[in-house]
């Protein structure tokens, strides 16, 4: 299949039954497993400043709210020349957030309070948030359905199959922690889906350059799909300023597009750039630029300095350990991108087939990839505690995925044979049982393994054997016990170390306490 061809589904998407099939079963499931509780921490940071602005009209944080949030988090900073607080997260995150908020005040006529005292919940109590909970569950809803739309398209680039596609789609959906994701209130659904976006639309240019390529020379730059690809990474690094190295990398690949290789590019960047130089003004320049201006001046009005970027009151970013951070990237089980994402795993079964037919394609996410998990692996905090997985490399890893799509067709094609069969059979118990482990994780407020690890650590016992059962567990394991507990089952082992330390009374104390934690974390159910 020509490249020109293989580009064609995902052009008529818009006409493709299985499409629409695949947004159908993606707003079932997700308005069945919509959560009850907000996701605390970060997301209610820029919630706040959203609200400021869709009531104000201007950039802020209401003093009252920004002055009781301080010590090891400070999720805003105070600028004296305004006399104002301001969130210290990316501005794209304000604006997304804007929207919900903004129809929910001005669509639905609900006006939402916010309360100073426990805006971010009560530190050590059970977390019962539910402000704007249905409002930010409805907003995480469409961004799910655009996602599995771009994935979908992704995949069509690949495959002319449409089970293919639509079983790859929803593997990357629930059978990984990305479902975490999807419900959670956050900001790595939008990552996944800027990042994603931009794939999609730099692969377009790519295979549209390469169609009107004549006597050997690379063809013209297609302005629409490099302007949207550009635009959307921009947007990527307005929502986390970490992503900026990623431009560089972008733009590299857009002075190759409508080459195969470093050999073809080999002696022709010169020619390229003359011939291209208005193109890459339009496509490339001007929307990276626009977005680059923008975070200036935010810096500037947030916090006083283009070159200021929020986070310069956290010293200690850097100092990451390599021993440590990527073991535990590969293989660690909480952290883990393949137990938390194992498409990955089936992946690695088609990469031998991708490198010789979509070499650029790997070269182009494998380059994005590399970057973030080199500057991820640097931080101090590289695990991104408090969350489900490496929530840092979740971005890619749906595109890094794509090659399960080959491993998928393989096995439709010989579907006849034992060794296909077998194939399939270990494909399917491997998704499932990740599924089930997704669905353990959903079943409880998104942080309550962060709730209940210092309570029995730093308040009950320091038990080296409680210590190793929170820290090599995976989280969703850890859940699924508490969750089997409350509902008649027996006692984690954490409870039955204190139940050995403690007693009667203290004990019967302790379990009231930790069954405060555990309610439903289902809206409907």
């Amino acid at each position: 299949m020509t490249a020109a061809a293989a580009a064609t589904p995902a052009r008529r998407g818009d006409r493709d039954p299985t499409l629409w099939l695949l947004l159908g079963l993606v707003l079932a499931v997700n308005v069945v497993s919509m959560p009850a509780y907000r996701y605390d921490g970060d997301p209610i940071a820029w919630e706040v400043e959203a609200d400021y602005l869709t009531r104000w009209g201007r950039l802020g944080a209401p003093a009252a709210v920004a002055e009781r949030v301080g010590g090891h988090t400070p999720y805003f900073v105070f600028n004296p020349e305004s006399g104002r607080h301001y969130s210290k997260y990316g501005i794209a995150n304000t604006l997304l957030y804007s929207i919900p908020l903004f129809l929910e005040r001005h669509l639905a006529g609900v006006d939402v309070r916010l309360v100073p005292d426990d805006a971010f919940g009560k530190p050590g109590l059970p977390y019962t948030q539910t402000r704007r909970v249905l409002t930010l569950n409805l907003f995480n809803l469409a961004l799910s359905l655009l996602l599995a739309a771009t994935l979908y398209r992704l995949a069509a680039l690949y495959t002319e199959s449409r089970p293919t596609r639509l079983l790859f789609v929803l593997s990357c959906f629930y059978s990984t922690y990305l479902w975490n994701y999807l419900r959670g209130q956050s900001s790595q659904i939008y990552q996944c889906l800027f990042f994603s976006f931009s794939y999609y639309q730099l692969l377009l240019a790519q295979r549209s350059a390469l169609a009107t390529r004549s006597t050997g020379a690379p063809g013209p730059l297609p302005l629409r799909p490099l302007a949207l690809s550009t635009l959307a990474l921009g947007a990527l690094c307005l929502v986390k300023t970490a992503y900026l190295p990623l431009l560089a990398v972008h733009g590299s690949a857009a002075l190759a597009l409508g080459t195969t290789g470093p050999a073809d590019l080999r002696g022709k960047v010169g020619a390229l750039l003359r011939g291209r130089l208005g193109s890459y003004a339009v496509g490339l320049v001007l929307p990276a630029l626009a977005c680059l201006v923008l975070l200036l001046a935010v810096n500037d009005l947030k916090f006083g300095s283009p070159l200021r970027l929020g986070y310069e009151g956290n010293p200690n970013l850097w100092g990451g350990k390599l021993y440590e951070s990527i073991p535990s990237y590969l293989f660690h089980p909480r952290f883990s991108i393949f137990v938390h994402f194992p498409l990955l795993v089936i992946a690695l079964f088609g990469l031998r087939s991708f490198v010789s037919r979509h070499h650029w394609d790997l070269a182009l996410v494998w380059s994005h990839f590399l970057v973030m998990f080199a500057i991820n692996s640097n931080y101090l905090h590289w695990d991104g505690e408090a969350a489900f997985g490496a929530r840092y490399l979740l971005f890619a890893l749906p595109t890094l995925s794509l090659p399960a799509i080959a491993v998928f067709d393989r096995i439709a094609l010989r579907r006849s044979q034992t060794s296909a069969r077998i194939a399939a059979a270990a494909i399917a118990i491997l998704l499932l049982t990740s599924a089930w482990l997704q669905t353990r994780q959903n079943a409880l407020e998104f942080h309550v393994y962060y709730r209940l690890r210092p309570i029995f650590f730093h308040g009950v016992t320091r038990s080296p054997e409680v210590w190793s059962y929170f820290q090599r567990n995976n989280q969703a394991l850890v859940v699924s016990d508490f969750e089997r507990y409350r509902d008649g089952g027996p006692p984690p082992l954490p409870m039955e170390v204190a139940r050995g330390r403690l007693g009667p009374a203290e004990y019967a104390e302790l379990e009231a306490r930790i069954r405060t934690f555990l309610g439903s974390n289902y809206y409907f159910w």
